[in-house]
C-alpha cells in the first residue's frame, strides 16, 4: 500500500468502567479536537486526546431513558462549555460542561463516589505533571422537537436540527426554537446550476434530510435526502435565512450505482469537495463548478477487487465518512466494520482488513461502526465491537476489562509527510515524516550512507540503514504538543521543529517554517507584551542556528495580515496572506556579533483576490523560472538569468496557476546593483491552469547541468490521475513560434510519491508493512522508489517527439538502472499491444524498439524482457517488423563475446525454430563458454542438450512462427513459470542464469492427444537452413551440419567397437572420479563431487520438466553421444594448442569428460604427437605462468626453476615446500585468472629463449 498518512505503530484499546454490555453509537470531538464524547444509549462519557483519558462519565437513570429516550447524537457548543444530546423520542437534552480546579495530587480523594471524572498522569522521568482535570456534566434544560431527529449540527449561535418530517430546525443553545428560520424541504428552491434561469421545487411529502452536515468555509450544508438524492443547501449570508437559501441537487444520471443511491455525506472546505457514501459501498465525490456553480462528478472511491476480492463482496452501504483536520485525507466506513483511508484526490492509503484478514473481518479491529479524527490527524478514534473470539486473546495492558464487555474504543496513530502542513520542509529529496511527538527522517544522497553497493538502484537511495526516529524532549512536547512543523536543510543535518507554540509560549508558528541557509525563517502570530492588551500581531521571524532561539536574537518583520502560507525560492521569500495579497521579500545576510543576522527587504505586494475566492483555499504557493513559453535553457544564454523567478505558482483547490510575469517588466529579486527599501510595481499576465487535482507539487530551484531536462520541470501528483511532469522541449531559436515549449505528460503511480530525486531519476515514497505483535496488528514504515524514465520516454515517442526522448536518455545513461529502465519500457509496451483484441493503427511497439535499438545494451535489453514475458507473445516481439530473427540476434552476442546474453537467446531460438537448430546453435555456444573458460554456463547447455526430446530431432514437421501469432487453442501450457514473473525494479544475478524452456511449440506425438481441431494449426513450410555467415563468426568453431549432428562418427569418439558403451563406462567412470565444481575453482573433495552431483540431476530433473503431468524426456544415447563427439573435438583442440591447464579445468568442472578415459581413447590422435617442442613449451609455460629457462653456464641449457629468491618464491608454496608441479599457491587454489602475486624480477634475454631443444627424433609421450 501506498501512503502519505502513515499508520505507526499497534493500536490501543479503551473501554468504559462499567460491568454491563455496551454499545457506542457516536463520538463528536470539540472544534480543536482537545475533547471528545461518546455516547451509549444510556451513558455520556468525556473524553481527553492528550492524555487519552476518561475524565467525565454521566449514567442517564431509567427514569429519564424511559421519558426522553436513548443517547443519538450529541454536539459541542464553540465555547466547549455547553453540550447537547439528542435522543430517538424527539428530545433534546441540554448539558453543562464544569471544569473543576484540582483538589490533589494524586488521582483524587478516597470518599469520591465516581473516580472516573477525573484523572492524573504523571510522568516520573521529567519531573512533571499533566493538570489534573475533573469534568462533571450537570443536565440543564430539555427541549421536545416532537419527532426522530435526524441530524444535529453546530451553525455557531444557533443548533440546527433535521426531523423526519422534511423540516430543519433552527433552535439556540438556551433551547429556544426559531420558528422564523426554520427550514421546510417541500419550499425550498431547487436547482441544478445557480447560473440557471430554472428553479423548481419538490412537492414530496414524505421527503426528509437523513443526513446533514455543515461547513463554516463553504457557508453550506450538505444534505442527503431520504429517496437516497443529496445536495449542497447554500446562503448568501451567514444566517441561513429561508428566503435566501436554495439547494443545489446533483443532475439525475442513468447510472443506478450512482443516483438514488446515497446515504452519508462529508464537506472539504479547502478542495471545495462533496464526498458521497452510497448503498453499494462506492464514494463518489463531487466538485462545485465554477462556471455553471453546479455539482459535477470528480471521482469515485472503492476497492478494487484485485487487492480485496473477499471483502469487496461483503461491504454493505458506505455508511459514514470524515475529512481529516487538515482536509487532506479521507476516512469512509462500510456496515461490515471495514474503514479505509484515501488521498483528498481518490488514491488509497489504508484499509483496515487486509487480503488475508478480508475472510474475517472482525480479527483485528473487531466490528467497527464510529469513526472520528483527533487533533492535526495524529490519531483515529475507532468505536468497534468485540468479536467473540478476541475476548479471550486480545487484552487491554492500560485497565482490567470485564470478559462480558463487548464494548471498545481504539485509538490508531498515524504519521503524515511533513509536506502537508509545509509545503517547504526542506530539500524535496529527503523523506521527512512527523507524528505527534517523533520526527522520521530518511536521507536521500550520500549524506543517507557510504556503506553498500552499486548495484540497481542502490547508489544513494538504495543504501536503505532504516528510519532515523527523532524523539523531541518531554518537557517541549508537554507544553507544545502536538508538533505542527517539521523542516530539514538541503544538507540533512540540521532539523527544525514547531509545536503549538513554536520556539516560546508568546509565539504561535503559522503559514510554515523554513530553512535559509544557517537561519531559521517562520511565519507566527505573537500576543502583545501588554498582558492586558491580548493583541495579536502577525510576524515573519528570522532566528540563527548558531545563537539561542531568543527574541533579543532574532529579526521581526510585522504583516498587516494573518500567514496562510510561505515558501523559498533561492534569496527570496514568498508570502500569502489571509488579504489574498502576495509579497515577495528579499532576504539578505549581515555580518555581527556574537552571529550573523540576517534581515528581510521587502519586493512586490500582488493582489489575486480576482483568481481566489478565499484565502483557505490555497494549500501552496511558491516561485518557479517556468514559463509556457521557454523550454529548455539554451547553451549561449546566462545561467543566472534562467534560474531567475518569472512566474508564481498557486494551488487553489486543487488547481494549479501559473502567474507569468510580463516581459521586460521589473525583476521578481532584488537586484544587488539597487538595494533601496521600496516596493516595485510588476504586472503579470492572465493566469494560465496547469494541471488539476493537484495534490503535492515538486520544484527544482537549483538548475543541474548534468540534466538539464529533469530539473527544468515541475512535477505534480494529480491523485487518482497519476503523476503528471510539465517537461521541458528542446527548441532552437529559428523555429516557428506556434510550437510548444514545454509538455504535460501523465504517468500511472505504484506508490505514493513524497520526494523526486533528479540525478538518480526515481521517485521515493514510504510504505507501512503490517505484521502481528502481541496479537495486534503492528505497523512499521518502509522506504519505496519507482522508476518513472520508462514512462517519460513512452509518452514522449507516443506524441513524435523523440529526439527529445533521446536527449534526456542520454542525460540519463549512466544511471545504474537505466537499462532497467528501457526494458520496463519494452516491457510494458509489448504486453499492451500484443495482447490488444482490437487493431492498433498507429502501433507503438516498433518505435519503441527502434529506440532501444540505439543504445549498446540493446541485446541484452530485449533478452530480458523475453525472459520476463509470456511465451506465447515472443512470435510478435521477433517479428520481422518488431526485433528480428533472434538467430541474427545470437549471432551477434556472439561477435560481442556476450554468451550470457547468447544463452538467453537459445531458450528463444528453441522455442521459434526446430530442435535440430537449437542444437546446433547449443554447440556453437558451448564452443565459445568453452573456449573462455565459462565453465557454469558450458554445464547449463550440456544441461539443455540432454533435456531435448529426442522426438523433436526426428520430427520433420514444422511450425513457423515467427511471422505469425499463435491461436487460442494451439497455445502450449508448457511454459516456464521464471519467464511469466513480473521484472523486478533490479534483476537479480539469478534471472541471467540459463535454464531450459521447453519448447512451446506442438510436438507431433501430441497433437492428436490434446488437440481435437487439427484444422486451427497453421503450418508453413520448413524453414530455410542454417545461414552460412555463422561459420566465419570465429576460426576455430567448425558448424556441423544437420546430418554431422545425427551421424555418429566412430573415429572422433571412441576407438572401442561400441560406441555406447564406450559412453557410458566413461560416463560411470567419471563419477567415481573426482568432478567440479561450477566456478572456476580446483576439483573438490569426493563428498563434495557427490553433493554436486546430486544438485546437478536435482536441477536437471526440474528443468526438464515444468509440470507434474507432463512426461520427462529421457536422456538419450543420440543426445550422450552428441555432447561426447563436441567435448571431444573441444579437447583436442585445446590439446594441441597446449592448453593443459585449460583441458585440466575442463576435466575439473565438466562432469560429461572424462579425462582419464579420453586419454586412453585418443591416444593416437595426431593431435597429441608433440611435432614442436620449443613452442610447446613455450606455451607450457605461458599456460602455467612458470618462469622461461634461462642459460646460467656454456655447459647447462636450462635450467627448470630459476632458483634465485623471486624464483624461489615462484615455485614454493605458502608453507616454503617446493612444488614439483610448477604450480603456485594461486593454481592450487584454482585461481586461473589471476597471477602470481610475485614475478621473476629478470626477464629471459631472446638467445635464452631461442635455444634449440629439438630431440634428435619425435616421441609419443601418450603412450
Amino acid at each position: 500500500e501506498v501512503n502519505m498518512y502513515f499508520p505507526i505503530g499497534s493500536f490501543r484499546s479503551f473501554s468504559l468502567p462499567i460491568e454491563e454490555s455496551y454499545k457506542i453509537v457516536f463520538i463528536r470531538t470539540t472544534r480543536d479536537r482537545l475533547k471528545l464524547v461518546l455516547l451509549t444509549p444510556t451513558i455520556i462519557s468525556v473524553w481527553l486526546t492528550k492524555p487519552s483519558t476518561l475524565v467525565g462519565l454521566v449514567r442517564r437513570s431509567e427514569n429519564s431513558i424511559a421519558v426522553h429516550g436513548e443517547n443519538v447524537y450529541a454536539e459541542w457548543r464553540s465555547d466547549t462549555q455547553k453540550l447537547v444530546v439528542s435522543t430517538n423520542k424527539g428530545y433534546i437534552m441540554y448539558y453543562k460542561v464544569l471544569i473543576d480546579k484540582p483538589k490533589a495530587s494524586f488521582f483524587g480523594p478516597t470518599n469520591d463516589e465516581d473516580p472516573c471524572e477525573y484523572l492524573l498522569r504523571l510522568n516520573t522521568e521529567a519531573q512533571f505533571a499533566f493538570p489534573m482535570v475533573r469534568i462533571k456534566l450537570s443536565q440543564d434544560s430539555a427541549l421536545h422537537i416532537g419527532c426522530n431527529i435526524q441530524g444535529l449540527v453546530n451553525l455557531g449561535p444557533d443548533l440546527l436540527v433535521a426531523d423526519d418530517t422534511g423540516y430543519l430546525y433552527r433552535i439556540s443553545w438556551d433551547g429556544i426554537l426559531h420558528q422564523h428560520l426554520t427550514l421546510c424541504l417541500s419550499t425550498l428552491s431547487y436547482t441544478n446550476s445557480l447560473n440557471a434561469d430554472r428553479v423548481f421545487r419538490i412537492n414530496k411529502l414524505d421527503l426528509y434530510a437523513k443526513y446533514i452536515e455543515f461547513s463554516p468555509l463553504l457557508n453550506g450544508i450538505g444534505i442527503v435526502f431520504s429517496d437516497g438524492t443529496s445536495g449542497l443547501i447554500i446562503c448568501e449570508t451567514s444566517k441561513f435565512e429561508p428566503q435566501q437559501c436554495q439547494c443545489i441537487v446533483i443532475q439525475p444520471t442513468n447510472d443506478e450505482k450512482i443516483w438514488k443511491t446515497h446515504c452519508c455525506v462529508a464537506l472539504n472546505a479547502i478542495y471545495q469537495l462533496l464526498a458521497f457514501g452510497s448503498t453499494n459501498g462506492q464514494g463518489l465525490v463531487y466538485y462545485i463548478d465554477e462556471l455553471t456553480a453546479s455539482l459535477q462528478l470528480a471521482f469515485k472511491i472503492q476497492l478494487s477487487v484485485e487487492n480485496f476480492p473477499d471483502l469487496v463482496e461483503n461491504l454493505g452501504a458506505l455508511c459514514s465518512m470524515k475529512w481529516s483536520p487538515d482536509y487532506r485525507v479521507l476516512c469512509t466506513l462500510w456496515d461490515n466494520g471495514a474503514f479505509a483511508i484515501w488521498t483528498v484526490f481518490g488514491i488509497l492509503l489504508h484499509c483496515s482488513h487486509s487480503s488475508a484478514q478480508a475472510l474475517d473481518p472482525m480479527q483485528s479491529y473487531g466490528l467497527c461502526h464510529v469513526i472520528e479524527w483527533g487533533p492535526d490527524g495524529y490519531t483515529l478514534w475507532v468505536a468497534s465491537q468485540k468479536s467473540s473470539t478476541s475476548l479471550s486473546t486480545v487484552t487491554d495492558d492500560d485497565a482490567e476489562v470485564p470478559t462480558q464487555n463487548s464494548g471498545q474504543i481504539i485509538l490508531l496513530n498515524f504519521l503524515k509527510s511533513s509536506v502537508i502542513n509545509n509545503p517547504h520542509s526542506g530539500s524535496i529529496e529527503h523523506l521527512l515524516l512527523q507524528s505527534e511527538d517523533k520526527v522520521y527522517l530518511y536521507l536521500s544522497g550520500n549524506q543517507q550512507s557510504t556503506n553498500g553497493n552499486n548495484n540497481g538502484l542502490s547508489i544513494s537511495v538504495g543504501c536503505d540503514v532504516g528510519w532515523q526516529v527523532i524523539q523531541l524532549p518531554q518537557l517541549y512536547i508537554h507544553n507544545n504538543w502536538p508538533i505542527k512543523f517539521a523542516c530539514i536543510d538541503n544538507t540533512g543535518q540540521y532539523l527544525v521543529v514547531a509545536g503549538q507554540h513554536g520556539f516560546e509560549r508568546d509565539i504561535r508558528v503559522v503559514g510554515g517554517l523554513l530553512w535559509w541557509n544557517e537561519f531559521i525563517v517562520c511565519g507566527c502570530t505573537s500576543t502583545s507584551e501588554n498582558r492586558d492588551e491580548h493583541i495579536q500581531r502577525h510576524e515573519i521571524r528570522l532566528y540563527s542556528r548558531l545563537t539561542n532561539l531568543d527574541n533579543q536574537f532574532s529579526n521581526v518583520t510585522r504583516l498587516q495580515s494573518p500567514i496562510i502560507c510561505l515558501n523559498i525560492y533561492d534569496d527570496t521569500l514568498i508570502i500569502f496572506s489571509y488579504d489574498l495579497h502576495i509579497m515577495l521579500y528579499a532576504l539578505e545576510r549581515k555580518e555581527g556579533k556574537p552571529a550573523p543576522s540576517a534581515f528581510t527587504v521587502k519586493l512586490h505586494e500582488i493582489s489575486v483576490e480576482p483568481y481566489v475566492p478565499h484565502a483557505v483555499f490555497v494549500p501552496f504557493i511558491g516561485l518557479t523560472s517556468l514559463r509556457t513559453d521557454s523550454g529548455l535553457p539554451q547553451a549561449n544564454s546566462s545561467s543566472s538569468n534562467d534560474n531567475t523567478p518569472q512566474s508564481i505558482l498557486i494551488n487553489v483547490c486543487g488547481r494549479l496557476l501559473l502567474l507569468q510575469q510580463e516581459r521586460g517588466g521589473s525583476s521578481l529579486v532584488l537586484q544587488k546593483s539597487s538595494k533601496k527599501n521600496s516596493v516595485q510595481s510588476v504586472t503579470f499576465l492572465p493566469p494560465v491552469m496547469i494541471a488539476a487535482w493537484v495534490e503535492s507539487i515538486w520544484t527544482i530551484s537549483q538548475q543541474n547541468s548534468t540534466n538539464p531536462y529533469l530539473s527544468n520541470a515541475l512535477w505534480l501528483c494529480c491523485g487518482l490521475h497519476g503523476m503528471k511532469v510539465w517537461l521541458p522541449l528542446y527548441r532552437k531559436a529559428d523555429e516557428p513560434i506556434f510550437q510548444s515549449h514545454r509538455i504535460m505528460l501523465t504517468f500511472g503511480l505504484t506508490i505514493y510519491p513524497l520526494a523526486v530525486v533528479v540525478e538518480e531519476a526515481v521517485i521515493l515514497g514510504a510504505m507501512a508493512e503490517l505484521d502481528t505483535f502481541n496479537s495486534k496488528p503492528f505497523c512499521s514504515i518502509t522506504k519505496t522508489t519507482q522508476v518513472f524514465l520508462n514512462h517519460v520516454f513512452q509518452e514522449l515517442i507516443r506524441k513524435n517527439l523523440d529526439f527529445d526522448a533521446l536527449q534526456i536518455a542520454q542525460t540519463c545513461k549512466s544511471i545504474p538502472h537505466f537499462s532497467h529502465v528501457l526494458e520496463l519500457l519494452l516491457h510494458k509496451v509489448l504486453e499492451e499491444e500484443a495482447t490488444s483484441t482490437q487493431p492498433i493503427p498507429d502501433p507503438l511497439l516498433p518505435r519503441v524498439t527502434d529506440f532501444i535499438k540505439l543504445f549498446p545494451q540493446f541485446l541484452r535489453i530485449v533478452s530480458h524482457c523475453a525472459r520476463k514475458t509470456e511465451v506465447k507473445l515472443w512470435p510478435c516481439l521477433f517479428s520481422t517488423s518488431i526485433i528480428g530473427d533472434p538467430k541474427k540476434l545470437f549471432q551477434q552476442c556472439l561477435t560481442n563475446n556476450n554468451l550470457e546474453t547468447a544463452a538467453s537467446y537459445l531458450i528463444i531460438i528453441q522455442n521459434l525454430e526446430k530442435s535440430e537448430i537449437s542444437q546446433q546453435f547449443a554447440q556453437v555456444l558451448l564452443e565459445h563458454a568453452l573456449d573462455h573458460d565459462k565453465w557454469e554456463l558450458a554445464t547449463d547447455i550440456l544441461r539443455f542438450i540432454r533435456s531435448i526430446d529426442p522426438q523433436d530431432l526426428n520430427n520433420d514437421e514444422h511450425i513457423r512462427t515467427i511471422n505469425t501469432r499463435f491461436p487460442p487453442s494451439t497455445t502450449s501450457n508448457r511454459v516456464s513459470n521464471s519467464l511469466t514473473q513480473k521484472s523486478p525494479l533490479s534483476p537479480h544475478r539469478d534471472t541471467l542464469k540459463f535454464t531450459y524452456v521447453t519448447n512451446m511449440r506442438q510436438r507431433t506425438s501430441s497433437v492428436a492427444s490434446t488437440i481435437t481441431n487439427t484444422s486451427t494449426i497453421t503450418t508453413i513450410p520448413e524453414a530455410p537452413p542454417l545461414p552460412t555467415t555463422l561459420n566465419t563468426i570465429k576460426s576455430k568453431v567448425s558448424w556441423p551440419s544437420p546430418s554431422t549432428v545425427l551421424n555418429n562418427n566412430p573415429s572422433n569418439i571412441s576407438t572401442s567397437n561400441n560406441p555406447s558403451e564406450s559412453s557410458s563406462s566413461s560416463t560411470n567412470e567419471t563419477r567415481r572420479r573426482k568432478t567440479s565444481s561450477s566456478d572456476n575453482k580446483a576439483p573438490r573433495k569426493d563428498s563434495d563431487t557427490q553433493q554436486q552431483q546430486q544438485q546437478q540431476l536435482q536441477q536437471l530433473q526440474l528443468c526438464e520438466s515444468f509440470d507434474g503431468s507432463l512426461p520427462q524426456s529421457p536422456i538419450t544415447s543420440s543426445s550422450i553421444h552428441f555432447i561426447q563427439r563436441t567435448l571431444n573435438q573441444h579437447a583436442l583442440k585445446a590439446i594441441s594448442k597446449g592448453r593443459l591447464r585449460h583441458l585440466g579445468y575442463m576435466a575439473a568442472n565438466i562432469a560429461d569428460f572424462d579425462l582419464l578415459n579420453w586419454l586412453k581413447t585418443h591416444k593416437n590422435e595426431s593431435e597429441l604427437i608433440i611435432s614442436n617442442y620449443p613452442e610447446t613449451l613455450k606455451a607450457l609455460h605461458m599456460e602455467f605462468n612458470w618462469p622461461f629457462p634461462v642459460l646460467i653456464s656454456p655447459n647447462v641449457y636450462f635450467n627448470p626453476i630459476y632458483r634465485d629468491k623471486d624464483s624461489i618464491a615462484s615455485s614454493t608454496d605458502n608453507n616454503g615446500h617446493h612444488s614439483d608441479s610448477g604450480l603456485g599457491p594461486n593454481d592450487r587454489n584454482g585461481d586461473h585468472d589471476e597471477k602470481y602475486s610475485r614475478q621473476i624480477s629478470r626477464t629471459t634475454s631472446k638467445e635464452e629463449m631461442n635455444v634449440d631443444l629439438t630431440p634428435k627424433k619425435q616421441k609419443d609421450f601418450s603412450k
